[in-house]
């Protein structure tokens, strides 16, 4: 994979646009409860290891020497900025600056709350993967050399932004505006860390922290 030509490589980012980034952007209604294994989720997690290990020498997803040298700084800051987001949002919310146009939903018996977890689980795998490293990465390496600018470079990592952020739309402004603030510290973590793992890690605990206070909440 080393020599990955430019046409296979466009191609390839074709059918994974086609099949992967598309198809979030019109969802229209938030999915059933978590009442089945959840078999989507984890063949998109599959599919992004698949993918991190064929592509691995082509675009490195971690370098833990490079982890080690940025420290734990990065890191920090991302959990920051994902809780004060949250926070924020939620007194929007409570104080109806911001009306969230869905709720998650309880599930209803002890496997629904595996399939939940789980969901949530390979959901941060997929999702790290495909917006955090193989968009982006991929965007500014099919770049022409003589454009690649900082515009251009600043233009992709927007895409990849508003894409992840517009996945999160069916769930409401709110979740929007969230996805895109959560979306650019994720992606400024790869970036100092050079490493999806940490950017993983946090969007797992997270969701799973958030679904955790949900329940909680509506005990």
């Amino acid at each position: 994979m080393k020599n990955q030509s430019v046409p296979l490589q466009r191609f390839l980012f074709f059918v994974i646009a086609v099949g992967c980034v598309v198809p979030p952007l019109f969802v229209t209604a938030v999915p059933p409860v978590f009442s089945t294994f959840p078999t989507v989720s984890l063949a998109l997690a599959v599919g992004s290891g698949v993918l991190l290990a064929a592509l691995h020498n082509v675009m490195p997803a971690h370098r833990w020497g490079a982890v080690r040298a940025a420290g734990p700084v990065p890191i920090l800051v991302t959990c920051g900025v994902l809780c004060i987001s949250a926070a924020v949002l939620e007194a929007a919310i409570a104080y109806g600056v911001i009306t969230p146009s869905a709720s998650p939903r309880i599930p209803d018996s002890g496997s629904a709350y595996g399939y939940a977890v789980l969901s949530y689980l390979c959901g941060a795998l997929y999702e790290e993967t495909l917006y955090r490293w193989y968009v982006p990465e991929t965007l500014i390496r099919l770049l022409p050399t003589g454009v690649r600018t900082n515009g251009m470079h600043a233009a992709v990592e927007a895409t990849a932004v508003v894409l992840f952020a517009a996945a999160h739309r069916y769930i409401g402004a709110a979740a929007v505006v969230h996805a895109t603030c959560a979306g650019c510290a994720l992606r400024w973590c790869f970036l100092k860390t050079h490493t999806i793992v940490p950017g993983i890690v946090i969007h797992a605990v997270y969701n799973c922290t958030l679904f955790a206070l949900f329940v909680y909440a509506s005990a």
